[in-house]
């Protein structure tokens, strides 16, 4: 592995991250940022990085069916995506949170999960060190499975800001 296993930034354009593997790099697994346009990033697999696994800063179309496990920090981080799906992840076994997701983006929701339970597209989010999911901002935490928090006072949701509804905590 690298410093960072790929890094996608300064206003790249329509990049597509589809069934890549990132793992043993010093720091993320990937990273998306700098104010990327219209960049989709779906069956990630992400471990054994040093920082996180996957992180996103800037509006990207959606994160789903992705793996994140064992790495130093969190599993999934995303900041300011805008109104975006993150769904059908399964983050695990990572030192930080699993999903630590920010939104500030005016007008916008992140979804983390999906409201409508009869399609199955939550997340699954278990047996992280420091908590399952962190949210700030406008985010919708809906239709998850957070259990197994590794540290005794971690929660599964923390919100600070946001919305939670229909998860199994």
């Amino acid at each position: 592995g690298g410093q960072v296993g790929l890094l996608v930034h300064d206003n790249s354009t329509h990049f597509t991250g589809s069934d890549l593997t990132v793992r043993n790099n010093a720091e993320d697994g990937l990273r998306v940022e700098g104010n990327p346009t219209a960049s989709a990033l779906d069956h990630i697999t992400a471990f054994l990085n040093g920082g996180n696994g996957i992180t996103v800063s800037g509006a990207i179309t959606g994160l789903t069916d992705s793996t994140a496990y064992s790495n130093v920090a969190s599993g999934i981080s995303v900041t300011d995506a805008g109104s975006i799906p993150i769904e059908a992840n399964e983050v695990y076994g990572n030192g930080g949170y699993g999903l630590l997701v920010s939104n500030g983006v005016p007008n916008t929701t992140t979804v983390v999960g999906n409201a409508d339970l009869t399609k199955a597209r939550g997340n699954k989010v278990h047996d992280n060190f420091r908590g399952g999911v962190l949210v700030t901002g406008s985010v919708l935490v809906a239709g998850n499975v957070i259990t197994g928090q590794v540290n005794p006072s971690a929660a599964g949701i923390v919100l600070d800001g946001g919305m939670a509804l229909a998860n199994i905590v």
